[in-house]
């Protein structure tokens, strides 16, 4: 452990020395650590009539948005909802999943958000592997549900529509399948006419979210979350974007990206309820739409993939519309890179106040947890070996060299594995497994001895960094 420590202790007196200014060094929580939900109601209390969600018009304040979340906790209630059982939201992006998922925390049970876009198999697996009692769908999606509920612990299944909160005319552009008529009756309405609930309260170390990955490499796996990981992401990813935190200066933020997802979540939900933020909801991804918005909204805060931002500066219009206000745009780099010309590109079109900067890096849905739900498996375990396809090894930290480029991937990632290789491995002197584990924190690899013929190391890891 003298080697980890060690390693631990300079790689603090590194992070200072590169500390950006402006950026506070401790967590800020302005109303203490307390849950989302409190948030939530804080802002209710002091600026009920702000807008917390547009919803293609459909404006939903601080105010309204606290009731509907303790009338939907009054739902669940009644349905037989206890602390700890798991309730699923199969919604795409509306404001109803937003209120579930307060109206969840809120009644002490377990959010579960479940991706729309899934096949049969991949529901069906979701709700057993999740062990969903109670359900909110999307009008649309039910007959999937009665497909897969067979197989399922599900007992209630509650119906919305995304008319249920859209306004009679829209303000801007929505998708023509969103007012579809449905022969499935929704009972979202039936659902608010219930009392609020009493306040109840939370603890912010118990399981609060299951958020499933996207099964890339196999079926989706659940992830735990509690709310104090929740408002921690909310207050580091707000302090890390300049965004003031007191609601003294609201950002408004515009979000097209799935809130079923985990970063939509953060920035979708946590983040700018976290700060007493506007959100400008839309359920998919429409460039007209997203210039609408940004003109007339005066949007602040934007995320989206680098080809969003590419569509968006060669859309016919694009010069018609006003987009300075968006000091904040954020881009993913998922199919097409951000390079240096796109944000020349995007400096042209929104001005030198609007700088397009790369949004985030996670490790999928696990991205908020910042340390194991299970103080019993924090303990260190060794793993070896560590073989680099490129020829890279993890070297001992007397003789890192933080010139040389890690590689990307390693062979492990042909068994499904892959880990981030911008942290260091310190070798172990010992090793007691032969398998690699599914992340390693090796933060810079040097070329292995000319000439020889093992390019192995061991590597000391926690297993609190293992999914």
């Amino acid at each position: 452990m003298g080697a980890v420590e060690d390693y631990l202790a300079d790689l603090r007196v590194r992070q200072q020395e590169v500390w950006p200014p402006g950026i506070p060094r401790e967590v800020e929580y302005p109303l203490g650590e307390r849950p989302v939900t409190e948030y939530v109601s804080h802002w209710a209390r002091t600026v009920p009539d702000r807008v917390a969600y547009d919803f293609y018009g459909r404006r939903i304040t601080y105010a309204e948005l606290d009731e509907l979340a303790a009338r939907f906790a009054g739902w669940l209630d009644a349905v037989g909802v206890a602390p700890g059982e798991r309730v699923g939201v199969f919604l795409p992006n509306c404001p109803q999943l937003v209120v579930a998922m307060l109206g969840v925390l809120r009644a002490g049970a377990v959010y579960v958000p479940v991706n729309p876009m899934f096949r049969e198999h991949e529901l069906r697996h979701e709700l057993a592997d999740a062990g969903v009692s109670v359900l909110l769908s999307l009008d649309a999606l039910y007959p999937l549900v009665e497909k897969v509920r067979p197989d399922t612990a599900v007992r209630e299944v509650l119906v919305t529509a995304l008319t249920d909160m859209l306004p009679p005319e829209p303000v801007r552009p929505e998708p023509g399948s969103v007012r579809a008529p449905s022969e499935i009756a929704s009972g979202w309405a039936r659902a608010l006419a219930h009392p609020p609930a009493p306040g109840r309260g939370a603890d912010l170390d118990a399981l609060a979210a299951l958020n499933y990955t996207g099964g890339t490499t196999g079926m989706p796996k659940g992830c735990e979350h509690t709310q104090r990981h929740m408002i921690y992401t909310a207050a580091t990813a707000a302090a890390a974007a300049g965004i003031d935190v007191t609601g003294g200066r609201p950002e408004v933020f515009l979000i097209y990206v799935p809130i079923f997802w985990i970063a939509g979540e953060d920035f979708g939900i946590l983040v700018p309820l976290f700060c007493g933020s506007t959100v400008v909801l839309l359920t998919r991804w429409d460039a007209g739409a997203v210039l609408e918005a940004v003109t007339t909204r005066r949007v602040t805060t934007m995320l989206g993939t680098v080809d969003n931002y590419v569509e968006l500066m060669e859309h016919p219009d694009s010069g018609a519309h006003e987009l300075s206000s968006l000091r904040r745009p954020r881009a993913m780099s998922f199919v097409r890179k951000l390079t240096p010309r796109l944000r020349q590109r995007w400096r042209e079109l929104a001005g030198p106040g609007s700088v397009l900067r790369e949004a985030s890096y996670g490790m999928t849905e696990t991205h908020t947890r910042t340390r194991s739900p299970r103080a019993s498996r924090r303990a260190t375990t060794t793993c070896s070996p560590l073989r680099c396809s490129a020829g890279f090894r993890c070297p001992a930290r007397s003789s890192w060299s933080s010139t040389r480029s890690p590689p990307s991937r390693c062979r492990w990632a042909r068994r499904g594995r892959s880990w981030s290789a911008r942290r260091r491995c310190s070798p172990a002197t010992t090793s007691s497994r032969r398998r690699p584990p599914t992340r390693c924190a090796t933060a810079g690899c040097t070329p292995a001895t000319s000439g020889s013929s093992t390019r192995t190391a061991a590597c000391t890891t926690s297993a609190a960094t293992r999914r």
